[in-house]
């Protein structure tokens, strides 16, 4: 296949649709090279362009390079669902039997997430019983898969039958991984009780629970059941050897003693993270400055903005979305337009929403920072944003 004709086949399925333009650009990998191209937007949005779409991809699918590209079946699969296509999609990955890759776990465990992802769960569940057809040998893995499955397209009433029919009917030994599914099945169905209840059979069979168990369970913990509960799952964790905190967990912990009202036990945490040798990381500081935020502190919010900048070097999104508004509330409107200006200077993604922008600008052409507002809105053309104000504001 040449490279041109590589790319053809290749340019519907991986660039991303653009809001604001008609076509976008994207990188496309084939075997050959790295080539720039552009995609319509409305490849998506006709009955013929759907069926162009389908017919380039099985097309596409006979090229053995392509078939090793999970991102494109991914991005396929999701702008398929995002419309509303199922038989399509139930198209393109039937067609997927006709290959010899078919006999492989992992290549139907893709094809099974796809499906999940779809919210076509019936149909992962009919492949993973066809798999045997397929001469593929069906493990613990393509089962833990069937389970991803079912919480991706959030069909959490079956994950307790799964779990009590499927191994003795496949001969399946469970896993640590079914497990943690499973428990985050229950905990996204606010069955936290049943949730405790897997970890407690987890560990009647003999299996450890792993970082990954009680980071689910402390995010629901904390989050639906309050800190105190939230506590005793920390607790618990602290007691299994080889389930040692990182930085995930300790989010989890400071959020959690966020919503507790806990503010200074968390400016305590912190302290202890970094004793322990686990630094905090951005989303931990966005936590503090949250907190202080909602509680009305200013120079305690400011404090750990400078923190996370000496410790991360680099703020996000959520920082600012979170800060900024803040400080312009507080009148705090010098700062305001500092952080602005970092958030506009910062290379690659707009790290600060539009709307959040403007109600600086406005609130500094109110105070007569005239100046001030014009540097951001200039910026902000720099950086291809125009910021929609009322006419009489210049």
């Amino acid at each position: 296949m040449s490279c041109a004709s590589a790319n053809r086949l290749l340019r519907i399925f991986t660039a991303k649709p653009s809001i604001n333009t008609e076509t976008t650009t994207t990188t496309v990998l084939n075997p050959v090279a790295v080539t720039r191209v552009h995609t319509n937007k409305h490849d998506y949005e006709t009955p013929q362009g759907l069926r162009n779409v389908v017919d380039m991809f099985k097309k596409s699918c006979k090229n053995k390079q392509f078939r090793l590209r999970s991102d494109i079946y991914k991005s396929t699969v999701l702008r398929l669902a995002k419309v509303k296509a199922f038989p399509m999609i139930e198209e393109i990955l039937e067609a997927q039997k006709n290959y010899k890759q078919i006999s492989s776990e992992g290549f139907v465990i893709r094809l099974i997430s796809l499906y999940g992802k779809a919210g076509m769960f019936d149909h992962a569940l009919t492949l993973f019983d066809e798999m045997p057809t397929f001469y593929c040998h069906r493990t613990v893995k393509s089962f833990s898969a069937l389970l991803r499955a079912a919480v991706s397209a959030k069909r959490y009433d079956v994950v307790e039958e799964l779990f009590r029919q499927f191994p003795s009917k496949y001969s399946i030994q469970l896993d640590v991984v079914s497990y943690n599914v499973g428990i985050y099945a229950f905990c996204e169905m606010g069955s936290t009780d049943l949730a405790l209840g897997m970890l407690r059979e987890m560990e009647e069979l003999g299996m450890e629970p792993n970082l990954i168990t009680f980071h689910t369970l402390l995010c629901v913990f904390y989050e639906k059941r309050g800190y105190e509960e939230g506590e005793k799952i920390w607790a618990l964790m602290q007691t299994r050897d080889g389930v040692d905190p990182d930085v995930v967990s300790y989010k989890l912990r400071l959020k959690g003693m966020i919503l507790g009202g806990q503010v200074m036990e968390a400016v305590e945490l912190v302290d202890e993270m970094r004793l322990k040798g686990v630094q905090p990381d951005v989303h931990c500081f966005n936590v503090l400055i949250k907190g202080f935020c909602n509680d009305g502190k200013l120079e305690e919010a400011k404090h750990w903005y400078d923190e996370l900048v000496k410790c991360v070097g680099t703020a996000n999104r959520t920082t600012y979305g979170t800060l900024v508004p803040f400080l312009s509330e507080k009148g705090d409107f010098d700062m305001a337009f500092q952080i602005c200006k970092v958030a506009l200077a910062t290379n690659g993604r707009l790290l600060i929403d539009v709307g959040v922008l403007k109600g600086v600008v406005e609130r500094l052409f109110s105070q007569g920072m005239i100046g001030e507002a014009k540097t951001l809105v200039d910026l902000a053309r720099k950086k291809k944003l125009e910021i929609d104000l009322p006419l009489n504001m210049w």
